[in-house]
């Protein structure tokens, strides 16, 4: 008979956890939550024979359970015609997977006696049916949920059933991508580059998720060798990440996911994998007790610009992205020229007043100033369905302060 039940689901086959209030412990452990929790129903069947008795119950999302960010209550009411042995509660724990988002729900062990009575469960139907609460995988490929069913008897099952999603191809995918770095560059501190990642529709997971997404810096912003050397081992990392090294800390970065109440933020480390690659960035994103990482890796060329890619994005909706990397002693980044060195000559339009023949006129104009040139980054951005954008990302370059270029025209009496 059936004793404990542990679920995971395929990548991107999740639940809009930001969107029911979260049912309390106190009511949880004792099956008072209010509906506003429920997100299904449930039910169990129990006795021996091929007619086992069904019995229904409800399923609430609850607070965090034993470690886990998320839980489930999952209330039945055990009446077998005239036998009533009251309410049974389980509660069950949600794990999110740091690198995929993945779910795995594992339950407490299953109840066999009740007052003294057997239960003897058969089977257990669990029917997840509130409106816009779970969502699809963006990326159709065949996938499967799979499970360890565990018996009273010690026994263990390993069962899977397949999953696929359909129309993944005809999902739009419009990211916009903004970036910009600060001139006043030095040799000590060396340079910033603040990259900002939007989908339009990022909140209503309307549009096919990012799957993929490689830059390549332009050769103004090398990256800065001492810094390199400072990265944090992999075993430190993955055993601990706080006890890397402060310098290995380059960066920051923040996310908003419909998927979460909260907004994720977390530090980006350097962290090196042996003398056989370079020191890649590993982003690290924490919010209501969920932990993800972005794994980044690095390719560098003769002359020092680096190209970064990450490749595992997790297969859910984000509406933003943003990773900052400072200056400081231990910028990731250097300059090896002045930024504000790199000026274009542009039109503007300047709304100018005048006075003449006793009255005030305003007019606009256009004039030629110089102004601080953007810096080419080759990025590819690549969906989970297969769809791929190949831009050239302006870097804009700012606290330059334009300058007017001189000019022999004068302005004409209106």
């Amino acid at each position: 008979y059936l004793s404990q039940i542990q679920l995971h689901t395929p990548p991107g086959l999740s639940a809009m956890l930001s969107s029911v209030p979260l049912c309390e412990e106190a009511l949880a452990n004792t099956g008072k939550c209010p509906e506003a929790s429920r997100i299904g129903s449930t039910l169990v069947a129990s006795g021996a024979g091929s007619h086992p008795s069904e019995m229904p119950g409800r399923m609430y999302l609850t607070t965090g359970y034993e470690g886990a960010p998320f839980a489930l209550s999952i209330v039945t009411d055990a009446v077998a015609g005239p036998l009533n042995l009251g309410v049974v509660v389980i509660r069950a724990r949600i794990n999110i997977d740091p690198e995929t988002a993945a779910l795995t729900i594992t339950s407490d062990p299953l109840p066999q006696i009740v007052l003294g009575v057997p239960l003897r469960l058969q089977r257990v139907t669990l029917n997840i049916d509130r409106p816009d609460f779970m969502f699809n995988p963006t990326n159709c490929n065949a996938q499967q949920v799979t499970a360890t069913i565990a018996g009273a008897q010690d026994a263990t099952a390993n069962v899977s059933s397949p999953f696929a999603a359909g129309g993944c191809k005809s999902l739009a995918f419009k990211p916009n991508l903004k970036a910009s770095t600060n001139a006043h560059t030095s040799y000590t501190n060396g340079a910033s580059l603040d990259m900002r990642l939007t989908f339009p529709n990022g909140e209503q997971g309307a549009e096919a998720n990012l799957a993929r997404i490689k830059i390549a810096l332009p050769r103004q912003l090398p990256s800065r060798l001492t810094t390199l050397q400072n990265a944090c081992s992999d075993t430190t990392f993955d055993a601990y990440p706080s006890a890397c090294p402060k310098a290995s800390i380059v960066g920051i970065a923040r996310a908003r996911t419909p998927v979460l109440p909260a907004e994720l933020a977390g530090p980006v480390y350097l962290v090196s994998h042996g003398r056989s690659v370079f020191p890649s960035p590993i982003v690290v994103l924490q919010g209501d007790g969920v932990r993800l990482n972005l794994l980044g890796s690095t390719v560098i060329d003769k002359t020092g610009i680096a190209s970064v890619a990450f490749n595992t994005t997790p297969d859910v909706p984000i509406a933003s992205l943003e990773l900052y990397l400072p200056q400081g002693p231990h910028s990731v980044l250097s300059a090896n020229t002045s930024l504000c060195s790199l000026t274009k000559t542009v039109t503007v339009k300047r709304n100018i007043t005048q006075r003449a023949h006793g009255r005030t006129v305003r007019r606009t104009i256009k004039v030629r100033e110089r102004a601080p040139a953007s810096l080419p980054m080759g990025t590819e951005l690549v969906a989970q369905n297969g769809a791929v954008i190949h831009q050239n990302t302006k870097i804009e370059v700012t606290g330059c302060t334009a300058s007017k270029a001189k000019t022999a025209d004068a302005l004409p009496a209106p």
